[in-house]
């Protein structure tokens, strides 16, 4: 009677070692996807921002607004006036941009948001993902920048 009341014991523990194996495997694969999907939700997508610092850039009546797009470590985009390309470095939700060279053409009616934009884009250090918008952050965890996608 002991035997087999151990023996019962040890499948249940089996089994429940199994189930819990299951469903923590669940877990890590869904996280995987999660971060795959943002990484896939941000990249290879053009995207305009609708605020810089605290410059809403609907209420500016500038023509064009900064655009950024990112693509496999390069980035390019339009800071208002100017284009411009670099590169990036991006680590989970850890963002640098380096090397960030422009075009040089005079443009008095928007050089202070250009200004502004190229000033922000430096300052940045994490990105966040959420609700179609793409938010960057600066080391304080602050948003400066908010794009949707153009």
């Amino acid at each position: 009677m002991f035997t087999k009341l151990m023996q019962s014991i040890k499948i249940k523990k089996v089994i429940s070692f199994v189930f819990l194996c299951c469903i923590l495997g669940c877990g890590v694969r869904q996280n995987i996807v999660d971060k795959a999907e943002v990484s896939t939700n941000i990249t290879d997508r053009e995207w305009v921002a609708v605020k810089v610092e605290n410059d809403e850039m609907e209420s500016l009546n500038t023509g064009r607004r900064p655009t950024i797009q990112l693509s496999e470590g390069k980035m390019s985009g339009h800071s208002s006036c100017n284009r411009f390309h670099g590169t990036y470095i991006m680590d989970g939700n850890k963002l640098t941009f380096d090397q960030i060279m422009m075009t040089k053409m005079f443009c008095p009616e928007t050089d202070s948001l250009e200004k502004l934009y190229t000033k922000t884009l430096s300052d940045v250090r994490l990105w966040e993902y959420k609700q179609g918008r793409l938010y960057f952050l600066n080391q304080e965890k602050e948003i400066i920048i908010i794009y949707k996608e153009f």
